[in-house]
């Protein structure tokens, strides 16, 4: 019989946040190329192109792994499984820092790809396991929106630190953390609490698991809705904002600032509109409102007149604010399949949205010259492939897209308080 001591207790958080760390350093990787871009094209003698290729090779690695670890998640024991991709985030950091050329520097950004590939399915699988069905956005959202936050601040650290060191230090500081968060996985995280594992593995081959997931519809819409807002946010927040805020004449300084803000509001766009979600019992109507203001945003930050510091930095948070409803097109996933299946159906929706950020850096570096810097008017053809993108998005919510909140789930979840009363 189960034991539900642990689930959502103090041990259940401590085994999610620590898994959850990994993300916090996923997202500093993501973000570290936009404060050490200048020095490692210096330093490497790198074509924009080649920025842009060891920009957009993390993220593509990634998300062309995310099906692969999805079902390693689903049928191996995540508490080594996370404590070696740690240590393979380290050993790509470490590669990447030693690099003499981009040939070796690909490498590196390469396996740090491979390693992080686990850092949000590994705490989605154990949140699946560890607490309560409803709880599910609620904590998806969470794992972003802190690993955003202090990722956002750890942007700004990041330009202090390169005051100090070099950005060859810097990214060796970053291959120690992954080996401390790899130690720690491996003594505090579990792969389930006692006497659930009978409920969220075993009956189904892969197969069939794969079958089932394949044959939903409501899984390739939300992989759809994902691919844009996951994308757009990888693309602005990895590259292409600082390149437009200082073609609209701001320093690296407040380019940075501005894109640590646009990461904060996506954070908090991420567990609020998680939240939102879980008291609505709606999925569909909050991921609508975040593409339509998103859409609407872009647009302005692209076509509108050129706005102040103050102005520019506020919009981007209200965009993040709204680009953070990415969240729910991975609870609507966890709603449409069954447990067993979570790790699988979640790594093909994070095929579609970070593949998406991937190529949603690279496709506007085609599109200009070799060699910066740009002004807007060059720029602003090659980015509007983004609001686009969020527009098919915003068909797809619209007309096709099915409401999927687990009422069952939520009323269950409701007699089990009661009971604990």
């Amino acid at each position: 019989m189960e034991s539900q001591g642990d689930i959502g207790s103090a041990r259940a958080w401590l085994v999610w946040g620590v898994a959850a760390s990994m993300n916090v350093t996923w997202y500093l990787a993501q973000f570290e190329l936009d404060a050490i871009g200048d020095d490692v094209v210096a330093s490497l003698s790198l074509s924009v192109a080649e920025l842009g290729a060891i920009g957009g090779a993390i993220f593509l690695v990634y998300g062309s792994l995310q099906l692969v670890v999805g079902v390693l998640l689903d049928r191996l024991s995540t508490r080594w499984l996370l404590t070696t991709a740690a240590g393979l985030a380290a050993i790509g950091n470490l590669l990447f820092a030693m690099a003499p050329s981009f040939e070796v520097a690909l490498a590196g950004r390469v396996l740090m790809g491979a390693g992080n590939a686990f850092a949000f399915l590994g705490p989605c699988v154990l949140a699946v396991r560890w607490f309560p069905a409803s709880r599910f956005a609620f904590l998806a959202g969470m794992t972003s929106s802190v690993a955003a936050i202090v990722g956002s601040v750890g942007t700004i650290v990041m330009q202090e630190i390169l005051a100090f060191t070099s950005w060859r230090g810097l990214v060796l500081g970053m291959g120690a953390i992954n080996l401390l968060q790899a130690l720690l996985i491996g003594i505090i995280v579990r792969d389930f609490p006692r006497g659930r594992r009978e409920e969220t593995t075993g009956g189904s081959s892969l197969k069939a698991s794969l079958a089932a997931i394949g044959a939903n519809p409501q899984v390739w819409l939300a992989a759809v809705c994902a691919a844009s807002l996951v994308g757009n946010f990888v693309a602005w927040s990895s590259l292409w904002n600082e390149q437009w805020q200082r073609a609209l004449g701001f320093t690296q300084g407040e380019a940075a600032t501005m894109t640590a803000v646009l990461i904060v509001g996506v954070g908090l766009g991420n567990v609020g509109s998680g939240w939102i979600s879980d008291r609505l019992r709606r999925r569909r109507l909050p991921m609508l409102v975040g593409i339509v203001v998103s859409l609407g945003l872009m647009i302005n930050l692209l076509f509108g007149p050129e706005p102040s510091f103050a102005i520019g930095t506020a919009l981007l948070f209200v965009l993040g604010l709204f680009l953070g409803t990415l969240t729910l097109t991975y609870a609507v996933v966890r709603d449409s399949v069954p447990g067993r299946a979570s790790g699988t159906a979640l790594g093909l929706m994070n095929i579609f949205a970070y593949a998406s950020g991937a190529v949603l850096q690279f496709i506007p570096s085609l599109m200009l010259p070799s060699k910066g810097p740009y002004s807007p008017a060059e720029l602003v053809g090659p980015l509007s492939i983004l609001p686009a993108i969020q527009g098919i998005a915003l068909l797809v919510a619209l007309f096709w897209l099915r409401e999927s909140y687990p009422i069952e789930t939520s009323t269950l979840a409701g007699r089990n308080r009661d009971a604990s009363e």
